[in-house]
């Protein structure tokens, strides 16, 4: 307090030389790094990244690591302003060396021995016995506190190691040819983890003296001379420091851009590892950044003396933040003393103490007391018990109950861990007490007021005169841990919609030939099925077909879950479809499974692709009706309203679903029948999503199983469904039809289907030639089927031009898969209809009838999806 006071005089008496002081010229600086490129050394880079040398006034070179440098060597030769080091500061000050020590950037060195987790050895007399064959020595000098600890063993350092360490060695650790691996907290623990092993440190020193590691140094001679320029650049170092310990991938993607080394191979991951490492080395929630412990320094000092080895720690070579004011101020104080001011200064300095020690006072009141996010806490150690002995108001808030709940039994803490966490805290206590290294983990605990909390704990020991306490804090990221877990289950759904993407994207690809590949089988087979006679041969010819429509049916589930579905969407009375669809199935479930229907009266209708709706029906239903397992039971189906909406409801109480089993029932190619391709609830969801609904499934495990379908009515008139009218007027026998498509089978499986049903027939491949001949002779032929997807002009386009030729030839569009809006506007168009791939002979003759007709019959869907599955179960096995 009183060099403060007497700094602010000091300003009082040279304001009037202010004005006199010539700006500060840019000075030019070198910083040299002992090692390569890499986050051990970002807090520079952000310095200058982020202009805090420039804001100083500083241009710095950093120099990288080059084969043969000795960073304090390159400093005391004059060679580098600036430098890192991390275990010669002792040493060169017993030498005499001018070497000054300008900040503490690592508060704990990172250098380790690591044995397995499972390893049991615990410390480093531990390893004194074990074979040299299953030991290797550090590639370098580095580890004061690993020379001391075989030191106090009576081991030399020079003779233990059988040799240094090598490449190759971290692959022999994790083959288990070697028990301990010299290393750094910073590198081999992750590498070592990306080969799923496991691993912990030694404790080296029974003694609980933390060793520094990175130190920011200059020669003496620079601080002498320029401390001005020092206090500049540690500044700026410092704040690199604070930005990139704050923002570690920032400066992890600037290390790869702008300052990766040809002689390190780090990649993204390895580095963000690196960073975790470091913050906890550099410890910036207990100690501000560059903070140099003078009495850490001394406590080194002490034990590398007791072994032996030269060490010394010199005041005058230690940075101190009053050391530049120091000089002026003496000579003041000097000046001042000889006279009376002496007692005004004083009373002025014992003012301002108790000003600045009331407003520390308050600082730490308001971070104690007044926390929200965080609770600062004490444990006083009593034998083997922790007493919670202080803590902030704000541990109500996060755990629960106020301070006093825990003091009373300090097991009530515990209680509220999970097994696996309590046993681990408990351990990790037990090190710090031991060893006296920092505490830091993640814990969840239950909230007595219901829900999770995810809690960081940081804490140190500390010796008192009234015994040993544990002081530190708890963080709440609950919130961050929620935050996380949205995000993780976001990308989740963006990967999902990305696999249903592609599954899309391949079943476009393949639908259409797969389809005209059925198309053909299915038409040649249905015109062999005359010259079939005998009872075998009708039962291979039936097991044919229906192989085929298992096929196609394969293909337009996958198309549904896709949601790239063929189909002609309109107004649909779904309670008139609903209440037929039940009729036919009651036919094909077991016959100890009755249904249950029940639907609301003048339901308005819906849009949606009546033949894809009976799928969802058929799906729902099937499955709860096999929900039973061969047991008698009921399948309930209510069609109603539920405010605005129309509300679709099957519901069993069959087996149920377990949470495991409901969280994939979604996914394609997920059954749990024995047989099943598991396609059936994901066509039903792509169905309902592409027709704008809403599903939900209600369902616990031996409790049955609800599914809800939510959609929105329609103000289109209703369109009839069923089977098609029989037409008035049919067209005269061997009336002339124009098949065009490009696939030869499907083309030629087509024309012989149409003279199976007396009509004569021409073929073409190409959508241009057909409309050239259409054009030529418009009343020749008296219908036109014509595939959607063709090279040159495809069927859609080609109706258009029809259309608009003025020429009302019945067109029959057929394909195997087509894009959503392909044919938009084009069923609207008069005497045009659309038949999906693959089709039987029947179908194809019921789209004709329903051309050749009034022009007014409705092409909807003859309930073929459920009539195939009726048929399939009755054919014999």
């Amino acid at each position: 307090m009183r060099t403060a006071l007497l700094g602010r005089i000091l300003v009082v008496c040279v304001l009037a030389l202010v004005s006199t002081v010539p700006v500060a010229a840019v000075e030019t600086v070198t910083l040299q790094l002992p090692y390569y490129h890499q986050f051990q050394f970002a807090g520079y880079y952000a310095a200058e990244r982020e202009g805090y040398f420039a804001e100083e006034d500083l241009a710095v070179t950093i120099s990288e690591f080059q084969s043969g440098i000795d960073p304090t060597a390159v400093v005391l030769s004059g060679q580098s302003d600036f430098g890192i080091v991390n275990g010669d500061l002792w040493s060169a000050w017993a030498a005499g060396q001018d070497l000054f020590l300008v900040a503490v950037i690592f508060q704990r060195s990172p250098f380790v021995l690591l044995v397995r987790e499972d390893s049991p050895y615990r410390t480093l007399a531990d390893i004194v016995e074990v074979p040299k064959a299953r030991l290797v020595g550090p590639t370098n000098s580095t580890g004061q506190e690993l020379l001391l600890g075989l030191k106090a063993l009576g081991v030399d350092p020079q003779t233990f190691w059988p040799r240094r360490k090598q490449p190759e060695d971290i692959e022999r650790f994790a083959r288990g040819e070697l028990d301990v691996l010299p290393g750094y907290v910073t590198n081999e623990p992750f590498a070592l983890d990306r080969m799923r092993v496991s691993t912990r440190p030694l404790t080296l020193h029974p003694r609980r003296t933390m060793f520094p590691g990175d130190a920011l140094v200059c020669h003496g001679e620079v601080w002498r001379a320029h401390p001005d320029i020092v206090e500049r650049f540690r500044r700026a170092c410092l704040r690199g420091w604070a930005f990139a310990v704050a923002h570690p991938e920032s400066m992890v993607d600037h290390i790869l851009a702008e300052r990766r080394s040809a002689n390190e191979r780090h990649d993204r991951q390895s580095l963000l590892a690196e960073a975790r490492a470091i913050t906890a080395l550099i410890e910036p929630d207990l100690t501000p950044i560059g903070t140099i412990n003078r009495e850490r320094l001394d406590a080194v000092a002490v034990l590398l003396r007791e072994q032996g080895m030269p060490a010394a720690v010199l005041d005058k070579q230690i940075y101190r933040a009053t050391h530049f004011a120091d000089r002026w101020l003496l000579i003041l104080a000097g000046v001042l003393a000889a006279t009376a001011l002496g007692f005004v200064l004083l009373a002025l300095v014992t003012r301002d103490q108790h000003r600045s020690l009331a407003e520390s006072q308050a600082h730490y009141r308001n971070l104690v007391e007044l926390a929200q996010g965080y609770f600062a806490f004490r444990l006083r150690i009593d034998g083997t018990r922790m007493y919670p002995e202080l803590a902030s108001p704000s541990i109500e808030r996060i755990l629960g109950h106020p301070i006093e709940y825990y003091q009373h039994d300090d097991a009530r803490f515990f209680v509220q861990l999970p097994q696996l966490a309590r046993k681990a805290l408990l351990a990790a206590a037990r090190r710090t007490i031991a060893d006296g290294s920092p505490l830091r983990m993640r814990l969840s605990l239950r909230h007595p007021q219901g829900g999770i909390r995810r809690l960081v704990v940081h804490a140190l020991p500390n010796a008192t005169k009234h015994g040993l306490t544990i002081d530190g804090i708890c963080l709440d990221l609950t919130a961050e841990s929620d935050a996380e877990h949205e995000r993780r289950r976001l990308q989740e759904s963006l990967q999902q919609a990305q696999r249903n993407e592609s599954l899309g994207l391949l079943a476009s690809g393949v639908a259409h030939d797969f389809n005209n590949l059925l198309g053909a089988i299915r038409g040649y087979g249905e015109l062999l099925r005359p010259e079939v006679s005998d009872a075998q041969g009708t039962t291979r010819w039936e097991r044919l077909m229906m192989t085929v429509d298992r096929a196609a049916g394969l293909v337009r589930q996958i198309l549904a879950y896709s949601g790239k579905g063929l189909g002609e969407t309109k107004a649909v009375d779904l309670g008139k479809d609903i209440t037929q669809l039940v009729t036919l199935l009651t036919h094909g479930l077991p016959a100890n499974v009755r249904i249950e229907l029940h639907v609301e009266p003048d339901l308005p209708p819906a849009v949606l692709d009546p033949v894809q709706f009976q799928q969802v029906v058929l799906n729902l239903v099937v499955n709860a009706a096999e929900s039973y397992e061969g047991a008698p039971g009921t399948v309930r189906v209510t069609l109603d309203r539920l405010g605005a909406r129309l509300r679709l409801a099957v519901s069993d109480s069959g087996c149920g679903m377990d949470e495991a089993t409901k969280a994939r029932m979604f996914e394609p190619y997920f059954t749990t029948k024995r047989q099943g391709h598991g396609l059936g609830l994901a066509a039903v969801q792509g169905i309902v999503k592409k027709a704008g609904g809403d599903l939900t499934c209600r369902s616990a495990k031996g409790q049955g199983t609800e599914f809800t379908l939510l959609i929105t009515p329609t103000d289109q008139p209703q369109s009839a469904t069923g089977r098609y009218r029989t037409p008035t007027h049919l067209p005269a026998d061997a009336a002339e039809i124009l098949v065009v498509d490009d696939d030869e089978l499907m083309r030629e499986a087509t024309g012989a289907m149409l003279e199976g049903l007396h009509y004569r027939v021409h073929t073409l491949a190409s959508g241009l030639e057909s409309i050239e001949l259409l054009r030529a002779a418009p009343h020749r032929f008296a219908a036109v089927v014509v595939d959607c997807r063709m090279p040159e002009l495809d069927g859609p386009t080609l109706v258009r031009r029809l259309r608009e030729a003025e020429l009302r030839i019945p067109a029959l569009l057929v394909s195997g898969m087509m894009p959503d809006d392909a044919l938009d506007g084009v069923l609207q168009l008069p005497r045009t209809r659309f038949l999906a791939k693959p089709y039987t002979k029947v179908q194809l003759q019921q789209a004709l009838v329903g051309l050749f007709g009034d022009g007014a019959s409705d092409g909807a869907s003859d309930f073929s999806t459920v009539s195939e599955y009726i048929r399939q179960r009755k054919l014999p096995s």
